[in-house]
């Protein structure tokens, strides 16, 4: 009997790295005043609310999902990463350190876009939008990141 459940308790410690994978958790990224609709000024700059990236190891990849509205709007689309949270939500921080261009050139159209980042490193992440051009006032992005 003990050989029996010593093989069962050996087999579920071998697959759960397997069916850990299958599992992801979606979140809406928020900036610091807990919106979720990404406003972006003409040409102006946006940090998003710091999430934990800490359950991730650097083999786990980190996937986003993003949109704007309207078509006609220019935007630039960064990913950060740090070992800490900001000094300040939604301000510049020295301490942080942009790992992935995800999307400079982003113009032209209001679907869902994938992207992934590779390489976690950091214990949190944070997007850095650029407004690129005389976007409209109504310009916003919408991002989800899975992991």
């Amino acid at each position: 009997m003990f050989k029996k459940l010593l093989i069962v308790v050996v087999a579920l410690l071998i697959a759960t790295p397997a069916i850990a994978q299958w599992r992801r958790t979606t979140y809406s990224i928020k900036t610091s005043d807990d919106s979720t609709a990404l406003v972006v000024d003409k040409t102006g700059r946006l940090f998003t609310e710091a999430i934990r990236l800490e359950r991730n190891n650097s083999t786990d990849n980190v996937y986003v999902m993003y949109k704007q509205t309207p078509a006609t709007a220019d935007t630039a689309l960064y990913f950060e990463q740090s070992y800490g949270l900001p000094a300040t939500e939604g301000e510049v921080d020295l301490n942080w350190v942009v790992t992935d261009a995800i999307d400079v050139e982003y113009a032209g159209d209001t679907n869902w876009h994938f992207a992934t980042i590779d390489t976690v490193m950091g214990t949190h992440g944070r997007f850095k939008i650029l407004g690129e051009g005389l976007n409209p006032n109504n310009t916003t992005l919408t991002i989800k990141v899975m992991k």
